[in-house]
C-alpha cells in the first residue's frame, strides 16, 4: 500500500487531520462547521507538505538509485559525469554517491582492461612479425638448397650459414619471450 508518495501522504494527512479534529472536538463550543474546516485544512496542508517532502526527498532519491543500478546492470556508466562529489548527510544521497563511486571504479577498471587488451594485441602482432622474419629467411635458404643449390659447395655453405644465422636469431627471440614471461607485473 505504501509504495508511492501519494499513498504515504494520504495516510499521514488522514491521521493528522483526524487527530487534530478529534482534539478540537474536545473543546466546548466549537461548532460542527469549524470542525469540518479544521479537518479539511489539516488534511490538505498535511497532504501537500507530506507529498512533496516524501516525493522529493525519499522517493525521488530512491528512483535515482534505481536508475543508476539499472544502468550499472546494463554496463552503462554514462551517468558518472552527473555525480556530485560531495557526500551529504542524507542516507539516500550517500547511497546514491556510493553507487556513483562504484560506477567510477568500474569504468576505470574497464578503461584499464581496454588499454591492456590493446597492448596485448599490439604485442602479439609485433611478436608474430618478429617470429615470421627469421622463419621465412631460413625457409627460403633451405628451399633454395633443396631446389638444387646444394650441389654448389660455395652456395651451399653460404646459404647454410645464413639459415643458421636466421635460426639463431629466432632462438634469441624465443629466449627473450621466455624472459618476458617470467617478469612480474608492477
Amino acid at each position: 500500500m505504501l509504495s508511492s508518495s501519494r499513498s504515504v501522504a494520504l495516510l499521514i494527512a488522514a491521521s493528522v487531520s483526524i487527530i487534530t479534529t478529534s482534539f478540537l472536538s474536545l473543546v466546548n463550543g466549537v461548532p460542527i462547521g469549524g470542525l469540518v474546516v479544521v479537518l479539511v485544512l489539516a488534511f490538505s496542508s498535511t497532504y501537500i507538505l507530506t507529498y512533496f517532502t516524501v516525493d522529493v526527498f525519499i522517493f525521488g532519491q530512491i528512483e535515482k538509485i534505481n536508475e543508476r543500478l539499472t544502468k550499472l546492470k546494463g554496463k552503462d556508466f554514462s551517468f558518472i559525469e552527473d555525480g556530485n562529489k560531495q557526500i551529504k548527510v542524507n542516507p539516500l544521497i550517500r547511497i546514491n554517491q556510493e553507487i556513483l563511486t562504484y560506477a567510477e571504479a568500474k569504468q576505470s577498471e574497464i578503461d584499464q582492461l581496454k588499454k591492456a587488451e590493446s597492448f596485448r594485441r599490439e604485442f602479439i602482432a609485433d611478436v608474430s612479425h618478429e617470429l615470421k622474419t627469421p622463419i621465412f629467411a631460413a625457409q627460403g635458404f633451405v628451399h633454395t638448397l633443396l631446389d638444387g643449390a646444394v650441389k654448389d659447395k660455395n652456395v651451399r655453405n653460404k646459404f647454410l650459414k645464413k639459415a643458421a644465422k636466421s635460426l639463431d636469431g629466432l632462438d634469441r627471440l624465443v629466449q627473450d619471450l621466455l624472459t618476458i614471461r617470467r617478469l612480474k607485473p608492477a
